[in-house]
């Protein structure tokens, strides 16, 4: 089984940190964040693709042959970003994860789980995000933002298997001028395919902004447990 690890965003909300490094190497507590990603992926024993772009020499450097690469030259989002791996990708079942992220979840359910899965997570104000509508346990539908207010979250890790090739060859540009996944996800509930929802269950933050990272830092630096499989309290937890 492989994971593809999407490595490629500016981090624009980041600078000045990714005036010189790309997002997924913003360090969190002296290590990338996207070193956590990976470490969970590992231990698991998945074969790692990842998809490097934006100054793609820094993550290959830290990484070295650990894992396998493929370049995403233009930034057109991360359907696209995932169809650049499709050469790499040999298994049936894999991961995807977005490299800019913090979790705890081991994500040891996707070595015996049947695709398609998206996981979300609970969150108090959810305008930042891609908003989740959920039915009986099934993803319905995707918004790329929210109002204000709490809801269920992308939470930018999924199992696909081979069909989401040809849903994301099916996307059309988004408004902001990419190919997004969560377009790929909803040609395949389109096509009839059952995407099962499931929700993170200890600490998670997508590392976007300066104030996201601030927070993943004072976890981290806390002394909270980050070993894969550690389950903590969803700060972001709907009451």
């Amino acid at each position: 089984m492989q994971a593809v690890v999407l490595c490629g965003g500016r981090g624009v909300r980041l600078r000045p940190l990714t005036n010189s490094m790309p997002k997924v190497m913003v360090p969190v507590a002296g290590r990338p964040i996207v070193d956590y990603v990976v470490e969970k992926l590992e231990a698991l024993g998945l074969d790692i693709v990842l998809v490097v772009g934006y100054l793609r020499e820094a993550v290959m450097e830290h990484f070295g042959p650990r894992v396998k690469y493929c370049f995403q030259d233009r930034p057109l989002g991360t359907a696209h970003a995932l169809l650049t791996a499709e050469p790499l990708v040999s298994s049936e079942r894999f991961l995807v994860v977005n490299g800019d992220l913090f979790f705890t979840d081991p994500l040891s359910w996707a070595l015996e789980e049947d695709p398609v899965v998206m996981c979300v997570y609970p969150v108090k104000d959810a305008s930042h995000y891609g908003v989740v509508e959920v039915v009986d346990g099934r993803v319905v539908d995707v918004a790329e933002k929210s109002k204000e207010g709490p809801g269920l979250v992308n939470a930018g890790i999924y199992l696909f298997d081979r069909r989401v090739f040809d849903a994301a060859k099916g996307v059309s540009l988004s408004p902001r001028g990419e190919y997004e996944l969560t377009d790929a996800v909803r040609e395949l509930i389109k096509s009839g395919v059952a995407v099962k929802a499931r929700v993170l269950e200890g600490y998670w933050r997508d590392v976007g902004r300066l104030e996201d990272l601030r927070e993943v830092e004072q976890y981290v630096r806390s002394g909270e447990s980050i070993k894969a499989g550690a389950s903590t309290p969803r700060e972001g937890a709907l009451a």
